[in-house]
């Protein structure tokens, strides 16, 4: 039998105790497994996308309004998405720092959001229904039509070959062990995905920290750290649910122990052959959780 995720409707990961026992210390409910995983202390950001404007085509791009300039944090510590763009918005920021490393000359372009499927999806990617479900803090990936999502637009002129785009986008946070309730607990960063399509492409999660924001909008394959990699098509259909990642974090401590306490987390998307590419992410949260 599969391992239990939820008690009662509540996400097993969120409950401290169950009949005053420490769930962390429970490892079986009438020997059917519990699910992995250190249990949740706290979200330290979350983003569902839902009160974001829609941008589906091929010939535009997401403006964000999720978190202030990268070059004024401190109003807080949490909430600044930043679209790769024409630095024409407070929420974008060069086109020219990130390319695919085998395809240096590939221009960068933003993701898009979308609500309901993809502009594709009767041909063949992108989710049928609509994003990830959120409620509140319990997340799942059941597809949901009134979820709004992030994605990558790989329609004419984004679909490959000559016409190869790398997507980047990313997610700006400042000093988090210094709100942790215990810094022993782990950080993760948490993402659902979808990745249906057949000229589908990769995501690469990277990471840079620096002790100011302006090293951050320079930042490249080169210079970041490597967190996860998800290659090619994943789903092999639209219905399907978003599936769930989870990436430590806790190299982030490190750095904010050397005073490096801004960091970025970017999501670049590449290597699309063509317009079955609809990469999609939604529910994205850095967490804190027990080891």
């Amino acid at each position: 039998m599969a391992p239990i995720g939820k008690f009662s409707g509540i996400a097993d990961t969120s409950i401290a105790k169950i009949d005053n026992i420490l769930a962390a210390s429970i490892n079986n409910v009438d020997n059917i497994t519990l699910s992995t995983g250190g249990v949740l202390v706290q979200r330290f950001v979350s983003y569902n996308f839902d009160a974001e404007t829609l941008a589906n085509q091929a010939t535009n791009q997401w403006d964000p309004t999720l978190g202030p300039n990268p070059d004024a944090l401190g109003a807080t510590n949490y909430a600044a998405w930043h679209n790769c763009g024409d630095n024409t918005t407070v929420n974008s920021f060069p086109i020219t720092t990130w390319g695919h490393p085998d395809f240096p000359t590939a221009p960068a372009r933003g993701w898009n959001l979308d609500l309901g499927p993809t502009p594709s999806v009767g041909s063949g990617t992108g989710p049928s229904t609509g994003g990830a479900t959120s409620n509140g803090n319990d997340f799942s990936g059941d597809q949901n039509a009134t979820s709004r999502y992030l994605y990558t637009e790989t329609s004419t002129p984004n679909n490959g070959g000559t016409n190869l785009k790398v997507f980047a986008v990313r997610l700006v946070v400042l000093g988090l062990s210094n709100d942790m309730q215990d810094t022993n607990n782990d950080l993760e960063l948490e993402f659902w995905y979808h990745a249906y399509g057949n000229t589908m492409g990769n995501l690469y999660v990277y990471s840079k920290s620096s002790n100011g924001p302006s090293s951050l909008a320079t930042a490249q394959h080169s210079n970041s750290t490597l967190l996860h990699t998800i290659e090619g098509q994943q789903m092999v259909n639209g219905a399907l649910p978003f599936e769930k990642v989870t990436i430590s974090l806790n190299h982030l401590k490190t750095q904010e122990a050397s005073f490096n306490n801004f960091h970025s987390i970017y999501f670049i998307y590449s290597l699309n052959t063509g317009f079955r590419g609809d990469f999609c992410i939604d529910n994205v949260s850095i967490n804190e959780v027990t080891p």
